[in-house]
């Protein structure tokens, strides 16, 4: 019984980050673009740096999904890619935002 349940329970999560994803990016492409090197409500962070932070966290569940490393260049390494990725213009930074959702949703998926 508890196979069946814990089966549901990831078919649930998994459908609901579907949603989630697909909510983020509709939110985001229905906005006018937003200057990306605005501050966020995050210290030290513009709304560039969490977008580019979506997208690279995406990612690293891919790769624990796909059995490696979390960070492959560890903390510094994610922390260098957020910090390169954040001063893209929007549509770039949504663009990655999209793409990196929807390879976990397909991971997720698999």
């Amino acid at each position: 019984m508890s196979d069946m349940s814990d089966t549901r329970d990831l078919v649930a999560t998994r459908e609901s980050v579907a949603r989630s994803e697909e909510s983020l990016v509709r939110f985001l492409t229905e906005l006018a673009p937003v200057d990306p090197t605005q501050p966020s409500r995050l210290p030290g962070w513009s709304i560039g740096h969490v977008l580019t932070h979506i997208a690279r966290n995406a990612d690293s569940h891919v790769s624990m999904l796909s059995g490696l490393s979390q960070y492959p260049n560890g903390p510094d390494g994610r922390n260098a890619d957020i910090e390169a990725g954040a001063g893209r213009p929007w549509h770039e930074l949504v663009a990655d935002v999209e793409t990196a959702g929807t390879a976990l949703t397909a991971a997720y998926a698999s």
